[in-house]
């Protein structure tokens, strides 16, 4: 793993079709994952001209866990997150303390979460 290309992260999901869409990611991964993993499209990438303004200031809003960043993320109908551990770290600290995501892989720069199957309950399965 260097730390924009999640390869271990990347093969965990690649293993696992059958998590459900669509996956948000840190914008360094998705660069990669628009490679390596082309049946999940990313939400957003380094390209800055593909994006409108809008969607990079929720992506800023979301990484930095801004006050909003938990209904900018519904909004973007994500199911799955992949999280760089060195660049989301104000990231990384609000998912611990919500109840709605579950936490499915780990490796020492990648942390990747699904959304609770019951979101209202804030259940993860198999835990």
């Amino acid at each position: 793993m260097t730390e924009n290309t999640p390869i271990a992260a990347t093969e965990w999901l690649a293993a696992r079709p059958d998590l459900p869409g669509p996956l948000w990611s840190e914008i360094g991964f998705s660069s990669y994952l628009e490679f390596a993993l082309q049946g999940r499209p990313v939400w957003i990438d380094t390209r800055f001209e593909v994006f409108p303004v809008e969607q990079w200031q929720s992506y800023k809003d979301i990484t930095n866990a801004s006050y909003n960043w938990h209904s900018l993320l519904d909004e973007t109908g994500a199911n799955l997150l992949m999280i760089s551990v060195t660049q989301q770290p104000a990231l990384l600290q609000a998912m611990d303390n919500q109840a709605l995501w579950c936490e499915i892989y780990q490796d020492e720069g990648t942390v990747i979460y699904q959304r609770s199957p019951g979101s209202q309950t804030g259940h993860c399965g198999g835990e």
